[in-house]
């Protein structure tokens, strides 16, 4: 035993050792020849040997830095799962199917003793709404395509929901549905007003906004649930709902005044602008 142990550490000594001596010589030959090259150019280096091209990385290291932004975090177990799926697509997929879930909205709503898969395709349609703007700020793929197509889906989404639930329930809906959907159409101008004149930082969503689009999504939802004879499991849902969506309406007048007190100034300024430029032109007259 105490031979084997001998020659255990004797071998383990020579094949440590053996490296150094051979490089130790090959540098002596080279030094012996007046050269100052130890090392073939041939012969591969320590980079080359441990170098990202041959090291024998995940794959998932290897497609990380594909598509997605820079700030993008590592990689979970879903995406080192499935490296080759295109996820840097995947926010406007939901945005996309956003929008396709609008018909058959319409067509599950008609449709008798629905009202529960109604409020299903409502809700995960909402969830994305949250989840496709969350995935592209923490993959850092925002694009100007998508801040465009994210907002017009939802707008496209509650008001469907609102003109449907008004002509099931009639003025009670109808009054602050009609309130909402003009506050949409008139911030919607004022925002392509400020766009154009590069100003449209100023009319940014704020709290006030993200507030009413959840308790608007929250109310529909709840109202999409209650059968309309107000009748069965979710019956007692409908008074709550109707006091969200009478608080959405106040929170959309609200929040819709902070944008346009915010593009006040610009207003102000065009006019005082074209003022000035009209007294200088009758100025300009009455000198010749």
């Amino acid at each position: 035993m105490k031979v084997l142990q001998v020659s255990f550490h004797t071998w383990l000594t020579m094949a440590l050792l053996s490296p150094t001596c051979h490089a130790f010589a090959i540098g002596k030959h080279l030094t012996s020849h007046g050269t100052s090259t130890l090392i073939s150019s041939s012969s591969p280096t320590i980079s080359e040997k441990f170098s990202p091209k041959t090291a024998s990385f995940p794959l998932y290291l290897a497609n990380h830095s594909s598509k997605l932004g820079s700030r993008a975090p590592p990689p979970g177990p879903l995406r080192r799962q499935f490296p080759q799926f295109p996820w840097e697509r995947l926010p406007n997929w939901l945005t996309y199917m956003r929008c396709l879930a609008i018909p058959g909205l319409a067509f599950l709503f008609y449709l008798p003793q629905q009202h529960t898969a109604t409020t299903f395709l409502f809700a995960m349609a909402s969830i994305t709404d949250w989840w496709d703007g969350y995935l592209a700020r923490r993959w850092d793929i925002t694009s100007d395509f998508g801040a465009f197509l994210d907002p017009v889906a939802d707008k496209l989404m509650v008001s469907t929901a609102l003109i449907l639930l008004s002509g099931r329930y009639g003025a009670i809906v109808g009054l602050p549905s009609a309130i909402i959907l003009a506050r949409e159409i008139a911030v919607s101008a004022l925002r392509e007003w400020m766009a154009q004149r590069g100003q449209r930082d100023a009319v940014q969503v704020g709290f006030q906004g993200k507030v009413k689009t959840a308790l608007t999504m929250v109310a529909l939802t709840m109202l999409l649930l209650v059968d309309k004879t107000k009748s069965g499991a979710f019956a007692s849902l409908y008074f709550p709902a109707m006091l969200m969506l009478y608080a959405c309406m106040i929170i959309t007048v609200t929040s819709g005044s902070v944008y346009f007190r915010a593009a006040a100034p610009i207003f102000f300024r065009k006019d005082e602008t074209r003022n000035s430029a009209k007294n200088k032109g009758d100025d300009n007259l009455k000198s010749l």
